[in-house]
Parts: C-alpha cells; structure tokens; sequence
C-alpha cells in the first residue's frame, strides 16, 4: 500500500502490481485510479473481479504458458488480461491468438546491450515489432486498441 501510494502521489494514473493484495486494490480503486494486479490462479482471478478489477496482470506468463491462458479463456472469456513475464518475440503472437489484453514485454524489450550502446533507433524497432506482431495474431473479432 505504501509504494502504490508513493506511485500515485508522484503523478501515476494507474498502478501495475507484483501480485494481488486486497488492501492495496481498495486504496488505488478509492483514489479512482486504475488498478492492474498480478493474478496467477482463477480463485486470485474471481476475487479481483469481485472487487471490481477490470485488467488483470498474468505472472509469470511464460511459465503458465499459453495454453494456461487459453484454458482460463475458456470459463472466463470476457476478462481483460495482460500475460507478462517472459514475452518473446518468439511467444507474442502465441498470447495474443490466445486471446490476451495486451502484453507486458520487459528484459526481451530492453536488451542491455542496445541501451548501453544508447541504440535508439533498434531499441524504438524492436518495439515495434512486437507491436505489430502482437496486433496481426489478434483474433478478428477481439478488440484491439492502437498505440
């Protein structure tokens, strides 16, 4: 509770959590923030939802994998997820057939390298990528929003 509050007095207008805490999902929704916490099992699932969450962090994606993406679909087909931990150029058109949200795209993204030799440009490419990977495997008849 106190980093989310930390976060959201420095300016955030949503708050992206490591897990999902109760405590911290009443705060963000009193201050009317939007509220993004880390889900794992469909019991965390239901309970955000129930505390009216209406985007759900995935982690660790790749080692749920997409098939367990695909699974959760299943019964709970009109929820709004974001599988991150592990996306890959090589899985996000995977997690993006499979139905998700979006993706959240970290260490894959900012390739240390490419940032310490200040490459810009690859780095701006690379996300691109993933972008348009991401939006040509959605299914034609999921919503998909332009960045």
């Amino acid at each position: 509770p106190v980093m989310a509050q930390l976060v959201m007095d420095a300016g955030a207008t949503f708050v992206l959590a490591p897990d999902f805490n109760p405590q911290v999902v009443s705060m963000v929704h009193e201050k009317q923030k939007l509220m993004i916490p880390a889900v794992a099992t469909p019991s965390e699932i239901l309970q955000a939802c129930r505390m009216g969450v209406d985007l759900l962090k995935l982690f660790p994606a790749n080692g749920l994998g997409v098939n367990y993406l695909k699974e959760l679909q299943g019964p709970l087909n009109n929820l709004s997820i974001i599988p991150v931990g592990g996306v890959t150029l090589n899985n996000v058109a995977d997690f993006a057939q499979a139905g998700a949200f979006a993706v959240g795209v970290g260490s894959e993204l900012i390739n240390k390298t490419l940032v310490a030799e200040q490459a810009w440009q690859q780095l701006t490419e690379l996300a691109q990528t993933f972008i348009t990977r991401f939006h040509e495997n959605k299914k034609p008849d999921d919503v998909c929003y332009p960045l």
